[in-house]
């Protein structure tokens, strides 16, 4: 199976078209793919890292509170147009529109958060719903056990 990865500029022009359509229960999704087994949750945030030349979409935990900035304004925002704002800001910054997405998931272990970041190598799109995949078992990963039970545990 070929690698479909989303770039910025697909991903600006399917949250673009959402707003314009007036989809606004519409969401991005991240789904982990493992085997038989699915993990799906809804992406509430992106960042560029730019020593890393990435955009990254950030994987709501289960039954995670909303967090709020000094001003009252959500940080997390699932909406399209709460994704959209994010995504302006990046296009400000020059973000390139070929710039490759990847997932971020954070885990905690009781004591400290641990995050993973997956590469995004299919994506799926329909009128209610973009779908970020990735397929485990496609790179070698030592800590792949781990995050496999953090994935169990916490999703």
């Amino acid at each position: 199976m070929q690698k479909i990865s989303v770039n910025f500029g697909i991903l600006l022009e399917i949250v673009e078209d959402w707003i314009r359509n007036d989809l606004i229960a519409n969401r991005i999704t991240a789904r982990i793919v493992n085997g038989e087994e699915t993990v799906e949750a809804t992406i509430d945030g992106a960042y560029f890292v730019e020593n890393h030349k990435t955009v990254y979409l950030v994987m709501r935990r289960r039954e995670q509170e909303d967090l709020f900035d000094d001003d009252g304004n959500l940080l997390n925002d699932q909406t399209p147009s709460g994704i959209y704002e994010n995504l302006r800001e990046l296009e400000k910054l020059g973000v390139d529109y070929s710039t490759p997405i990847e997932i971020e998931i954070w885990f905690s272990d009781g004591e400290d958060d641990i995050q993973y970041r997956l590469e995004c190598h299919q994506y799926y799109v329909s009128n209610e719903r973009l779908a970020v995949i990735h397929f485990l078992g496609r790179e070698e990963d030592e800590d792949k056990d781990e995050f496999i039970n953090f994935l169990h545990e916490q999703y």
